[in-house]
């Protein structure tokens, strides 16, 4: 099978991932495999940034990074799999989208909204606000959110 580049550049989850998605991807193509769905490691502290530490914002830009590189890059897993890529890359740029908006980052929500299809139209107009705005009306909303929840 034809090597799966190493995807650590710009992807925030890399290491250890992305040498199993390598791996697994290039498994997956040669032959019959499994895919055990329990933990298999445990977390290790050290005095860099965990990955434990990284929110849906961060997590969601590794994972188009890595998916756009993986399996994207990959016509054999396309041709199968075009429908399920494209499904879970949007869910994870609907993710980023979010974030772009909450941090006030309305030029990359833009561009964001720009490659996708089916934006809900409350993102696309909170988009075409000034980010600064966007970022307080969001803002208020999660503090009314927050104190109606404590009220119940």
């Amino acid at each position: 099978p034809a090597a799966v580049p190493f995807v650590c550049d710009g992807a925030r989850i890399c290491s250890f991932a992305s040498r199993l998605l390598r791996i697994g991807s290039a498994t997956a193509r040669s032959g019959k495999s499994a895919y055990l769905h329990c933990e298999t490691s445990l977390v290790h502290s050290h005095t860099g940034q965990q990955l434990t530490d990284l929110d849906m914002f961060e997590l969601a830009s590794s994972r188009i990074t890595i998916m756009q590189r993986v399996w994207g890059a990959d016509e054999q897993f396309l041709q199968v799999h075009r429908e399920f890529y494209e499904q879970r890359l949007w869910e994870e740029r609907f993710l980023r989208l979010g974030g772009l908006l909450l941090r006030g980052r309305t030029a990359e929500a833009r561009d964001e909204i720009a490659g996708m299809k089916n934006v809900p139209l409350a993102y696309s107009l909170l988009a075409k606000l000034p980010g600064w705005l966007t970022k307080g009306l969001l803002d208020v909303r999660r503090t009314i959110k927050r104190s109606f929840q404590r009220q119940s």
